[in-house]
């Protein structure tokens, strides 16, 4: 437990550390700008480049030291949920609603009602065709509405359509 702890400690100033050389390199390259510009480098000139390094230092460790992501926000783990989506999907071998997909899953989480699992699911379903890992169709062709839409995993699309042998009978 103390190793960890440790580890942990030593982790945290190692990105401290690789995040002040950063911001040490850009004010470097700001000077080496200015000089290449011939600017006067006054005092108030080089004031700004040590505020501006240390500023980007200054917010570079605050997020990665903690939870935080490039917005200032939380960040959410989808704890392997994602990957058992992907599993999921291996393993029926056919394109799903998502109403399907969050029936299965209901007996994983039993805190969550379907509805929100459901809410749940759409996020992570479109997140991972925004990674090339899911692909989503229409089976009536006049768009992708939210009920109609049929996820799978993109080996199973024939260009825009899908495999006849992957469709749900």
């Amino acid at each position: 437990m103390e190793k960890n702890k440790i580890l942990s400690q030593i982790e945290a100033r190692l990105k401290s550390l690789e995040a002040e050389h950063k911001a040490l390199i850009q004010a470097q390259s700001l000077l080496k700008q200015a000089e290449s510009k011939s600017k006067a480098l006054d005092s108030k000139n080089l004031l700004k480049l040590a505020q501006k390094s240390a500023k980007s230092y200054t917010s570079s460790a605050n997020t990665s030291n903690s939870k935080l992501g490039s917005r200032g926000r939380r960040k959410r783990s989808s704890n392997g949920f994602s990957k058992k989506v992907i599993e999921f999907f291996n393993a029926s071998g056919k394109f799903l609603p998502t109403s399907t997909i969050a029936t299965k899953f209901k007996s994983s989480y039993p805190d969550k009602s379907e509805v929100d699992l459901t809410k749940y699911l759409a996020v992570i379903l479109s997140q991972q065709k925004a990674k090339g890992q899911l692909v989503s169709y229409s089976p009536d062709n006049k768009g992708q509405t939210g009920r109609l839409l049929m996820w799978g995993l993109p080996e199973w699309m024939n260009g825009k359509k899908p495999k006849p042998e992957f469709i749900k009978k």
